[in-house]
């Protein structure tokens, strides 16, 4: 009998009205403190066409109208990822790490395959994905084990620590 938290997963991301409503109040709470400190520092309001270009910018991301926000997401039984983009381009990759923020919110950091520095951020609160699938995906989450590839460069380099400790050891 198999763990039915390990089969395929398939998610489909919608528009989340939790994050769009984030992103409009700290953006409002930067603009009220750009304008209070623009007072006594008039400098400060060349602050505001960057303020406005981050909320423009994050809102497309936010809405999904950006052509690299990803709209559907599928995890094999082999922890393999498959991902597609909003213009329709299809990565497959793995899982790098995650972080569950208990039922409010998940966040991946995918990488796709053959491309060793290139990452990709996916947040997924809560209503982004359908109830059952974000309750799958915290449940799996919590089951995977991330890759550790640096665990035998760790032993390698301890080991090499303990030679030379030993050697210095021997001789006075």
């Amino acid at each position: 009998m198999s763990n039915p938290f390990t089969a395929t997963l398939v998610c489909r991301v919608r528009v989340s009205a939790q994050l769009s409503a984030i992103n409009r109040c700290s953006h409002a709470a930067a603009l009220a403190v750009i304008l209070m400190l623009g007072l006594y520092r008039p400098l400060l309001l060349l602050l505001l066409p960057a303020l406005a270009f981050s909320f423009q910018r994050s809102r497309g991301k936010i809405y999904l109208q950006s052509e690299n926000s990803i709209v559907f997401l599928r995890w094999l039984p082999d922890d393999r990822l498959f991902w597609q983009v909003r213009d329709g381009r299809e990565y497959s990759g793995h899982l790098r790490a995650a972080i569950v923020f208990g039922e409010h919110a998940a966040f991946l950091r995918l990488r796709p395959a053959h491309r060793r520095f290139a990452t990709t951020a996916l947040l997924l609160p809560r209503d982004s994905l359908a109830p059952h699938q974000h309750r799958r995906l915290r449940a799996r989450l919590t089951i995977w084990q991330p890759p550790q590839p640096w665990h035998h460069c760790r032993q390698l380099l301890r080991q090499w620590l303990a030679n030379w400790w030993f050697a210095r050891w021997r001789r006075g």
